[in-house]
């Protein structure tokens, strides 16, 4: 037996849509919590996901779930 697992984690995967990712590592969509006053991105932001795009990610996600209240809006009235 083996000492070494073979995880296909460094193996490029093609998706259905066609696009091939380097390798299998994923990196959520979360919060970054940085942007200014107006809630838009500056470079800060910028420069993170720069980073995080030369950095070996097979796929970046981004995005940010709406806040609790939004949610909850959203369960009860699906179309708005």
């Amino acid at each position: 037996m083996s000492s070494t697992v073979d995880l296909e984690i460094g193996k490029p995967i093609t998706l259905q849509c066609g696009l091939t990712l380097p390798n299998r590592l994923v990196k959520a969509a979360l919060t970054e919590e940085m942007s200014r006053g107006n809630l838009l991105p500056d470079e800060r932001i910028f420069a993170l996901y720069r980073r995080w795009a030369e950095s070996g990610w097979g796929m970046v996600l981004t995005g940010t779930p709406p806040p609790p209240s939004l949610r909850l809006l959203l369960v009860l009235h699906p179309k708005h």
